[in-house]
């Protein structure tokens, strides 16, 4: 890689050649730190969608989304304030349930 040959003979010319190279290792190394997350959301969604489905006919429809709307609601709420990854993660699960 050339450097500049002035004042700023630090600073390193980037070449256009060098992003392409650069920008998909970055990326991969953000989504595989949010790749849990998003996947225990969607295991939540198929075990709330058995849960709530059975439940739906036994209760009716209205009374089992209330209560699967307000469960999911306030885990949301709490997997923004939780300190630890393992209850986030959990938090995460719990609304991916409701």
């Amino acid at each position: 890689m050339p450097f500049v040959s002035s004042r700023h003979a630090a600073l390193p010319l980037l070449s256009p050649l060098s992003y392409p190279s650069t920008l998909p290792s970055l990326f991969r190394c953000f989504a595989s730190l949010l790749l849990p997350p998003g996947l225990i959301v969607y295991l939540g969604m198929m075990v709330g969608a058995f849960v709530w489905g059975g439940l739906a006919d036994r209760i009716g429809r209205r009374q089992t989304l209330l209560i699967s709307l307000s469960i999911n609601s306030v885990f949301a709420f709490f997997s923004s304030f939780v300190q630890g990854y393992v209850s986030f993660l959990f938090c995460r699960l719990a609304s991916g349930v409701g």
